[in-house]
């Protein structure tokens, strides 16, 4: 990276760490070390760690950053974790999701004993305290889970009060947030291995013939380690036309050989099944008939990979003969939308850890692809919550609707 012209290390051919209090002379051996034998042992030295840890992060040493962050892991305790979580807040490495699986265990019972930190913890990391405040968030909204369908209340005792407010929630203990979060229901029916279980609907009965709830098969991309992560529900996050938009590929179907997966993504003749497992926001009307054209259109995207999984080119397809009143059902997606039209593609971000980040890019009228937004997954497979949780309460409609 510091071999291009733009760095000023190119220019001069030296990297000048005299001002860097991170890099003394352990932590400079240590990365020495590395790059001979690919090995970094801290044994039980956390200031070691750390300090390799942010010249690994600084220089883009992503292997020698994980295995710092995991040799942090094995001293992280009850007494430390607040301490280790103020230093990697926001970082979304494997620390920081360490400490906040410690903090969230048992509803956040570990903030209550350490009540008596929660004020210079306010005074000396600002954002932690904001990190805490969505742990307890999350930790209550878990309490109470809605059943399926898209309708439910949010009741919370919180206000936007000052710094000192926000301390007290998390010393009194007993005032407790219950959240009963419409979103839920419809991450729920995402990650449901069968199709809705109040469908199918009219639609699918006559167009389909569908009869009963349809079973989901798992995409065998989620056995592709590098992109493990990306099977979850993911979220679209940016301020592009679907901003806030839920969907999960773990029901999409994957070629191994042409590292292919394909996703019907509203559901159609040849994946009935990938009904519910895309969100976009309720109450528009040009969005109900989007969804119903997408799904008798069969449209479907197909993510070509390379052989790394770093990178997916994102191929539209669908039936164009929906736009000549041939709206039969059953005619597969066999126009293939060509790239001067519009050309996407995703690549997997610097933070992405396999797969959970991705940046996608567009580009129409035969422009260069600029980027268009962010893709998260904010729950894994199984439902549980990710680093990135956070986002979907805070960018995705409270109001959503699906095709079932």
């Amino acid at each position: 990276m510091l071999s291009e012209p733009r760095w000023k290390e190119a220019q001069s051919n030296e990297i000048d760490l005299r001002s860097d209090p991170h890099a003394d002379v352990r932590s400079f051996s240590a990365i020495l070390t590395f790059f001979l034998s690919e090995t970094f042992l801290a044994r039980g030295d956390e200031v070691l760690a750390f300090a390799v840890r942010r010249l690994a992060d600084r220089y883009g040493l992503k292997e020698l950053l994980v295995k710092a962050e995991s040799e942090l892991e094995n001293l992280l305790c009850a007494d430390n974790v607040l301490k280790f979580l103020g230093q990697v807040t926001g970082t979304g490495g494997l620390l920081e999701m360490a400490c906040l699986d410690m903090i969230k265990a048992n509803g956040c019972e570990l903030l209550d004993q350490q009540q008596e930190n929660l004020d210079r913890i306010a005074e000396e990391n600002p954002e932690l305290v904001k990190q805490l405040f969505r742990l307890l968030l999350a930790a209550k909204s878990h309490k109470k889970r809605l059943k399926f369908g898209l309708q439910g209340e949010v009741h919370a005792s919180h206000g936007p009060g000052p710094k000192g407010a926000l301390l007290e929630k998390f010393k009194k203990g007993q005032e407790m947030l219950e959240i009963q979060d419409p979103r839920d229901a419809a991450i729920q029916q995402l990650l449901a291995e069968s199709t809705d279980a109040d469908g199918p609907s009219l639609l699918g009965r006559l167009c389909w013939c569908q009869t009963a709830p349809i079973p989901r098969p798992p995409s065998a991309i989620e056995d592709i380690d590098a992109v493990r992560n990306l099977v979850g529900v993911t979220l679209q996050a940016g301020s592009h036309a679907t901003a806030g938009s839920l969907e999960i590929l773990r029901w999409a179907r994957f070629d191994a050989e042409t590292r292919t997966l394909t996703a019907t993504g509203f559901g159609g003749w040849k994946q009935p099944w990938y009904t519910g497992a895309w969100t976009e926001p309720a109450g528009d009307p040009i969005w109900c008939f989007l969804l119903w054209l997408a799904r008798v259109g069969n449209a479907t995207y197909e993510f070509r990979f390379s052989e790394d999984f770093q990178r997916a080119d994102i191929i539209p397809k669908g039936n164009l003969g929906i736009f000549c009143c041939c709206c039969c059902p059953c005619i597969p997606p066999w126009f293939e939308i060509p790239s001067c039209l519009t050309r996407n593609y995703m690549v997997q971000a610097d933070s992405s850890i396999k797969g959970d980040h991705w940046e996608r890019f567009q580009g129409n009228c035969c422009q260069t692809p600029t980027f268009y937004y962010d893709i998260y997954t904010v729950y894994d497979r199984e439902g549980k919550e990710t680093r990135w949780s956070h986002l979907a309460r805070e960018q995705a409609p409270a109001q959503v609707m699906m095709t079932i």
